[in-house]
């Protein structure tokens, strides 16, 4: 009778009698082996096989230590692409201008060449309700010196401290995403650092045409190069829809790379599109099912490169009465002062746009007195002040306002994107 490390005796196994890595699933027949069966302390971890399954429900009695941390381990924001403050639609990406199809996502293309529009999209797979979707509407079939059509996120040096890339100490990160293309075939990307002298490429494949499929990219940490740790620009995360400078995927270069030697150059099929949502950036080789986070955490993220106020009616539905913006007072009988508190600490002082400022009105218990123009006085982390010109009618100096928006037209927005 064959026996499994030992002749078969009445004694229970202990760890001595049991070669590592033998016990898999398929060995144990169900129901067979019960805890009255296994000595205590007998199977150590060098006794299970890599990667276990288990179907059933697990208990443990003691403490859970994990080997990487159980939240906030994706350092992409916004990777299921719910948030879109811009509100954006579908942008044109047809010069190098950086647009933003989402919050933290943005593309760029090149002038007077191939033409791209992209844009968020409810198309997504399942546990997901949007991606982003480039479609290709002037093709660039020969790509040269320094054209790069791509897809990216910019990432902050707080947000990446604990990967000590550019140093001996440096980890590797697990990139992972849901991919969906009208193509087939092998597909590239790079990561770049800020300083943009650092690029490592990489490659993934797209089995089949027009079907979501999930992917993981395992990029080795940079043992060389600068990687900041404080709030400016670290790592630039690329997908490449199109590119002339190629380079080996997983080899790091100071030589300038915008995708992977032997890609498919989307950009180069007329009408051809390409997706993604459900992007992950890990500590560690091994990727993990994407993290959920709730609405409003991935709003506050988000905050703190882009946010603004206007643009939509208030509650009430009136035409006249939008949303209230701080409460300002009168400098002089034609000009206001008032300062916007920030929902959240910018990564930098913003900058401001004040769009149709023209649309905007002071609400007082005298009348509604239009605006004709602002500006920002000072600007910080925490809040900016803002100042507007008015009409002297009916505006005393010294007396309180509320600055409110009369338009959807009316939005200010403040953007600290790196």
């Amino acid at each position: 009778m064959a026996s499994l490390g030992r002749p078969p005796s009445s004694a229970p196994l202990n760890s001595a009698d049991i070669p590592d890595n033998s016990i898999t699933a398929s060995k144990i027949v169900d129901g067979a082996v019960g805890v009255a069966d296994i000595a205590d302390d007998s199977i150590t971890g060098a006794k299970i096989e890599n990667n276990p399954t288990i179907s059933g429900n697990l208990t443990v009695a003691g403490d859970l230590i994990p080997s990487s941390q159980l939240s906030h381990r994706n350092m992409i924001i916004n990777g299921d692409m719910r948030i879109n403050q811009r509100g954006s639609g579908s942008l044109t990406i047809n010069s190098g201008t950086v647009q933003y199809p989402c919050d933290r996502f943005s593309a760029r293309g090149v002038s007077s060449a191939g033409v791209f529009t992209l844009e968020s999209v409810t198309d997504s797979p399942a546990g997901f309700t949007n991606s982003l979707k480039a479609t290709v509407t002037t093709d660039d079939s020969s790509l040269s010196g320094t054209e790069s059509y791509r897809v990216m996120q910019h990432i902050e040096g707080n947000n990446i401290s604990h990967l000590n890339w550019g140093s001996s100490d440096n980890q590797a990160v697990a990139l992972s995403f849901k991919v969906k293309s009208s193509l087939a075939g092998t597909f590239g990307g790079v990561v770049q650092n800020g300083d943009y002298n650092r690029f490592v490429p990489f490659t993934y494949t797209i089995d089949s045409a027009n079907t979501w499929e999930d992917k993981t990219v395992t990029i080795a940490g940079d043992t060389s190069g600068t990687y900041p740790t404080d709030e400016s620009l670290a790592v630039r995360l690329n997908w490449s829809l199109g590119a002339a400078e190629l380079g080996t995927a997983g080899t790091y270069t100071a030589t300038t790379k915008n995708g992977a030697t032997g890609q498919t150059q989307v950009i180069s099929t007329l009408n051809a599109t390409w997706q993604v949502t459900g992007v992950q950036l890990e500590l560690g080789s091994n990727a993990t099912p994407f993290e959920h986070r709730s609405y409003g955490d991935e709003l506050a993220k988000c905050q703190r490169y882009f946010w603004s106020v206007g643009g939509v009616p208030s509650p009430e539905g009136s035409s006249n009465y939008y949303e209230h913006v701080c409460v300002a007072y009168m400098q002089s009988t034609t000009a206001a002062y008032g300062v916007v508190p920030h929902p959240v600490f910018m990564r930098a002082p913003p900058t401001v746009a004040i769009l149709n400022p023209t649309g905007f009105y002071f609400n007082n218990n005298e009348a509604n007195t239009a605006l004709s123009g602002g500006g920002v006085i000072n600007n910080g982390k925490y809040n900016t002040a803002i100042s507007f010109t008015t009409s002297a009618t009916r505006n005393t100096q010294t007396s309180g306002r509320v600055l409110a928006l009369g338009s959807a037209a009316s939005i200010i927005q403040f953007s600290s994107e790196l």
